[in-house]
Formats: structure tokens, C-alpha cells, sequence
């Protein structure tokens, strides 16, 4: 939610120190995190240390399901007492075809990452500037933190008259007096688009009266 980052080399050193298996859910740092985009534990250099991570295709990838890898001991545990997997098919070709593709540009194009981290500076930083409060995020994923609920819709609709859909996240997704706008950039949007969202958030927090 807040685009931060578990400490996972302090989890990985106490996993060791008691015997633990340390299991990791990268949604979010799937095809983004890591030089080569492997995600999290590549960001930190874990990946002989963390034997078990889960990773979605619905967002990097822009395709739908998730994988699993870890040893094969594992696996085959999981698809025979697992009740996701118990009593269900395999994905579709068509579903899997896609990720594929991703995965393939993934590696074959990193510039697309390149541009992702400079499209994130450059809104991070402007966000900044214009005095927005942001979590200190270290993601792609920045939250505007407005607090009240009422007046995180408020601003959410000013943004949309602006031509900015960004919808206000509020309680129970989050907890009282944190409501926010949680804003995301893509390898596909370019400094014009940027500039165009920095000055609709300009004048939607100006009728908000959150800057």
C-alpha cells in the first residue's frame, strides 16, 4: 500500500538464526525490482538465501495468475494439499502465452525499467516539490497521504476534473485518519504526461487546500 520495502536481509538473518523457511509474497516487485527486474530478493541480493517466492502476472506482466518457485519438494506439497489447487485445472495456454511474451521483454528490454525508475523520480520529485506529504516510499508506488476521508474524496474528484483518475483510499483499506491517493507510474508515460499530471495535482490540491 505504501510502496516500501520489507527489511529483508534482517527476516533472512533471523530466518537462518532459528531454522526458518522465509517465504515472500513480490506482488509488487515482480518485473520492476532487482537490475534484472527478478524482483525484491534480487534488489537486496538474497536469491541463494530465500528459497520460496511467490510473484503475480497481473501486473507486471500484464497478464493474470501468479507463480510459485521454490524447490520441488515444495511445489509438489503444495498441488497436493493445497485447496486453491485441489479440484481446479491448470491455467489456460492463452493465459499463459501472454506472461511469456513479458517475460521475454523483460529481459530483452531493460531499458523499459530505466524509464520506469525515471518516470518515478520525476513524479516523486515534483509531488515533492509541490508539497504534497508522501510516505517515504521506494517504489513506483507513491501515496499522497491526506488523512481525513471526506477531503481524500474531495481531492480525488478535483484530480478527475483535471483529467487524473486517482481514486481515494480510505478506511477500512486503510486505517483511520490515513486516507490517501495512491499514485503509480508506467514505463509508457513520458515527461509530457508527467508534467500534465504534476499540474493537474497542482491545482486539485489548491482546491482541496492540501497545498
Amino acid at each position: 500500500m505504501d510502496g516500501d520495502l520489507a527489511p529483508l536481509p534482517e527476516l533472512s538473518r533471523l530466518a537462518q538464526d532459528y531454522e526458518a523457511d522465509l517465504y515472500i509474497d513480490d506482488a509488487h516487485g515482480t518485473g520492476v525490482m532487482g537490475p534484472h527486474g527478478r524482483g525484491t530478493v534480487e534488489h537486496f541480493g538474497l536469491e541463494t538465501q530465500i528459497p520460496f517466492q511467490m510473484g503475480t502476472l497481473g501486473k507486471a506482466f500484464g497478464s493474470s495468475g501468479a507463480y510459485l518457485a521454490g524447490p520441488s519438494t515444495l511445489i509438489r506439497y503444495l498441488m497436493s494439499t493445497s485447496r486453491s489447487f485441489i479440484f481446479t485445472t491448470a491455467p489456460r495456454q492463452v493465459q499463459l502465452l501472454p506472461a511469456t511474451a513479458a517475460l521475454r521483454i523483460l529481459q530483452r528490454e531493460p531499458e523499459r525499467r530505466a524509464r520506469l525508475w525515471a518516470n518515478r523520480e520525476r513524479l516523486f520529485s515534483g509531488l515533492t516539490q509541490l508539497g504534497f506529504s508522501l510516505s517515504p516510499s521506494v517504489s513506483p508506488i507513491m501515496p499522497i497521504l491526506v488523512g481525513n476521508a471526506e477531503t481524500a474524496l474531495t481531492f480525488a474528484e478535483h484530480l478527475l476534473a483535471e483529467g487524473v483518475y486517482a481514486p481515494a483510499i480510505r478506511p477500512p483499506t486503510v486505517p483511520d485518519a490515513t486516507s490517501r491517493i495512491r499514485v503509480t507510474v508506467t514505463s509508457e508515460h513520458n515527461s509530457n504526461h508527467i508534467d500534465h499530471a504534476l499540474t493537474a495535482f497542482q491545482r486539485a490540491g489548491q482546491s482541496a487546500g492540501l497545498i
